[in-house]
């Protein structure tokens, strides 16, 4: 079973668990503390943390945040359950079963942002050429 987090909806979390070839998906509103979510979507489809063969995280576009978060935790996952994990983008979901199974374990996700960076505004302009 693989599972996939992709957080780069701006208001819900989606997970996804492959179950005998078949994707499962739950969404989640943005908002739910993304180990929470999980652990309840697993539970949901009766499947263990340790029945999990690898692990998958969409990363690309989305929140700049919530794509560290889900990138973080999936990791976190990964290291302490001996899992390979890949970082697909959101075309990239058919073949993630196929990355995970090339993929090496202890080689962990990375972020990546592909949208415009919006580190904040200024309000009023303050002159410094006095």
């Amino acid at each position: 079973m693989y599972l996939l987090v992709d957080n780069s909806d701006f208001e819900f979390t989606k997970l996804y668990i492959d179950l005998n070839n078949n994707w499962v998906q739950r969404d989640w509103v943005a908002s739910c503390p993304l180990a929470v979510c999980i652990q309840e979507f697993l539970n949901e489809q009766n499947v263990s943390l340790k029945q999990l063969k690898g692990l998958g995280v969409v990363v690309g576009r989305g929140r700049f945040t919530a794509t560290r978060v889900a990138v973080t935790v999936v990791n976190t996952l990964a290291y302490s359950l001996g899992l390979p994990v890949v970082t697909v983008s959101e075309i990239e979901k058919d073949n993630i079963i196929e990355l995970i199974t090339k993929t090496p374990v202890g080689q962990y996700a990375s972020a990546r942002y592909s949208g415009e960076a919006h580190i904040g505004t200024t309000k009023n302009k303050i002159r410094y050429d006095n």
